[in-house]
């Protein structure tokens, strides 16, 4: 919900659909096809273009575009984007902005390189804010998401030996809390800005028997 602002989300939909009934399927920034829920009808398709910057990519598509030294895969659409000489408009520059602002643990991480900074700034010019973007996907936060993000940093354990910060969420908690997963955007960077902190990992209970692991 927290990308409720970007443009065209109107137009996105949950509903399964007919992917026989399109000429070309284009996956974006995933690793595994399950991911998809829709792994035997994209592997049956005859056009499947992957665009993804992670490096255990299955690569299953026709065309795979896999690029693990990129940043995000905004990153990697940017040149593209320019390559099929589309105009960059204030729409496509904030939802790239976006992609990159994210990716980079709001340029954080170790990716971030003069390249990502320059396209960065060019999106800016395009009309992207920057300010806006960080406002709705790291600043702003509901009383749920606050009540969530007390319960997962009330039980953090540091690991002298490993350097590890881990901490757990229950379903009780999210239950409690009125809380979803997307609420727990952003407590794992949040983990890893302790002092000797090498690694972080919040694992969350999000249904009977199923945990789901950020690292």
């Amino acid at each position: 919900d927290f990308f409720a602002y970007l443009p065209g989300y109107d137009r996105l939909t949950t509903e399964k659909p007919d992917v026989a009934a399109f000429d070309t399927v284009i996956l974006l920034d995933y690793t595994q096809l399950p991911r998809t829920h829709l792994e035997q009808e994209v592997l049956s398709h005859g056009r499947v273009i992957s665009i993804d910057h992670h490096y255990d990519n299955t690569k299953k598509a026709t065309i795979n575009l896999v690029v693990p030294e990129a940043a995000a895969t905004a990153h990697i659409l940017f040149p593209l984007i320019l390559t099929m000489d589309i105009a960059i408009t204030q729409d496509i520059a904030t939802c790239l902005l976006t992609g990159i602002f994210t990716d980079t643990g709001s340029f954080m991480h170790d990716s971030v390189t003069p390249e990502i900074l320059q396209i960065s700034s060019y999106l800016m010019r395009k009309g992207a804010r920057l300010s806006h973007i960080a406002h709705e996907t790291y600043q702003k936060k509901d009383l749920p998401s606050l009540r969530i993000w007390g319960r997962a940093l009330s039980r953090i354990i540091i690991s002298p030996t490993t350097g590890a910060s881990v901490s757990v969420v229950t379903k009780q908690d999210l239950q409690e809390c009125g809380a979803t997963l997307d609420d727990l955007s952003g407590v794992v960077s949040m983990l890893n800005t302790l002092p000797d902190t090498k690694f972080a990992m919040l694992l969350v209970e999000y249904e009977d028997g199923k945990v789901k692991g950020s690292l």
